[in-house]
């Protein structure tokens, strides 16, 4: 009865850890490694250009010495690409992945345009 218990409890115990690898390994799809907070922009009433508010946005963190980063993700091939474009460019920090087949591509200002309901990062304990 002992070794049933003990082999259980093992039992159990690997398929919480492989639930919690697997939750991690694909909540890393969407996020940004070592960032704190997430900045959502979620509606766009068309009072600003596109072009004002990367503007604001990029003052913001020059004022706050901070990096903020804008991120999308592209599934094509079951291959994960992050497109990042990063505001405040002199407090950039070098972003490595969980996992190594990730393509990271940096955006340049006229393909920041495209798109404005993304996600942005921020790497800073406090403001």
């Amino acid at each position: 009865m002992k070794w049933f218990k003990l082999i259980l409890d093992v039992t159990i115990f690997i398929l919480i850890a492989i639930l919690l690898f697997v939750y991690t390994y694909k909540e890393n799809e969407e996020i940004l490694p070592d960032t704190k907070y997430p900045i959502a922009v979620t509606d766009w009433n068309k009072k600003y250009s596109k072009n004002e508010i990367y503007k604001r946005i990029n003052q913001f963190a020059k004022n706050e010495n901070v990096a903020i980063y804008k991120s999308t993700s592209n599934y094509t091939n079951k291959n994960v690409d992050k497109d990042i474009y990063v505001f405040n460019k002199s407090k950039a920090t070098t972003i490595t992945p969980f996992n190594a087949k990730y393509n990271i591509h940096y955006l340049s200002d006229d393909e920041l345009l495209k798109k404005i309901s993304r996600e942005l990062f921020c790497k800073r304990q406090k403001f």
